[in-house]
């Protein structure tokens, strides 16, 4: 039974944890239903955004990444290597045009990801990209382990690394997440980001606490974030609340709303996201997302972007992806804002070896 969203709202007193866009390696959502092995469902930890942790299979639909779509000159290669059997590695070259037209690599992400017999998971994320004199440099690393804390309980521990002014690598910030579901198959999830001051200590900058929920065909999610205050002490910063449920021709549907507090120290509604996902009789996926704001404090919320994405197969097998981006213009209606198209290739190119290309069509 699907809940009406007035009365979510009752519900939502815990926090909520906001399956996020976060950079994601895993074989298919199906699979990460099915399988809990850390490889499968292995996601990374990114500051100030929140994602479905190692066991966490919860939430199938997430915002559009549209980074590399919007960027419509860039052409995207990853290999994938299975390079033993604990070791995956992936390298993501993206190339956009010179100032003459020429095809250029611009930016190199390298992944490794080990997982051990004991359920471990270690992995190594590297990225580079041309400085000005057209060399390539990296520019962030980030180190992650998963380990188990026994049946459907994890830890993960996360450090991001930056160039300092010497040119080596610091660490600039560090996580540390608990995941653990409870024989309410509630799971409950405890997130502490932590940065360095100025005397390289170390110190809590963001806390996160949050329970995930199945119940009758739905997924409830609850969040609540504290961030450090001017004044050295954790403050409420807001309360995001997420409900996907699926209707009665398999359609999936999410909304979220993230809560902050106004001049009178009550929770209002700062900014609303729909999104759903159909899958046509050929095949064809469509998904649509929204997202709503205020145009004043004491405004209603209105949609101010949509886009729209469609998959299809081609004929020679490609996926072609088409965008549709809508904003609101400055005499407050939906207008045609972008729409762009892009032919992906996955294949086979040797054992243990995938590649995917994507770039416009």
């Amino acid at each position: 039974m699907r809940f009406k969203f007035s009365q979510i709202l009752v519900l939502f007193v815990t926090p909520c944890l906001l399956l996020g866009e976060a950079a994601l390696i895993q074989a298919g959502k199906a699979e990460e239903k099915e399988e809990s092995k850390p490889g499968q469902a292995f996601h990374w930890l990114e500051l100030k955004s929140t994602l479905n942790g190692q066991v966490l299979g919860t939430s199938e639909l997430g915002r559009l990444n549209l980074t590399n779509q919007i960027d419509r000159g860039a052409e995207v290669e990853r290999e994938t290597v299975q390079v033993d059997s604990q070791t995956v590695k992936t390298v993501e070259r993206v190339y956009r045009p010179d100032a003459n037209g020429r095809r250029k690599l611009q930016d190199v992400t390298e992944v490794e990801l080990r997982t051990f017999p004991d359920g471990r998971v270690e992995a190594v994320q590297t990225r580079s990209k041309v400085d000005v004199n057209g060399r390539m440099q990296v520019w962030r690393q980030q180190r992650q382990e998963t380990r188990s804390l026994g049946q459907d309980n994890w830890e993960t521990t996360s450090s991001v690394l930056k160039p300092g002014p010497t040119g080596n690598l610091t660490t600039v910030y560090r996580t540390r997440q608990t995941e653990r579901k409870g024989t309410d198959n509630v799971v409950r999830v405890e997130r502490i980001v932590e940065e360095p001051d100025l005397n390289s200590r170390w110190s809590v900058v963001e806390q996160r606490s949050a329970t995930i929920q199945e119940n009758e065909g739905e997924t409830i999610q609850q969040e609540t974030v504290y961030e450090m205050s001017p004044f050295g002490e954790l403050s409420l910063k807001s309360q995001i609340s997420s409900i996907e449920w699926k209707d009665e021709d398999g359609g999936v549907h999410r909304t979220i709303d993230t809560y902050q507090p106004n001049s009178r120290g009550k929770m209002d509604v700062v900014e609303r996201i729909e999104l759903s996902e159909v899958t046509l009789r050929d095949g064809t996926k469509q998904s649509v997302q929204e997202l709503q704001t205020r145009s004043s404090p004491n405004g209603s919320l209105q949609v101010v972007e949509r886009v729209a994405q469609d998959l299809s197969k081609s004929r020679t097998g490609d996926t072609i992806e088409n965008i549709r981006i809508e904003r609101r213009d400055v005499y407050g209606k939906m207008s045609p804002a972008e729409e762009f198209r892009r032919a992906q290739t996955e294949k086979e190119t040797g054992p243990g070896k995938k590649s995917f290309t994507s770039k416009p069509n």
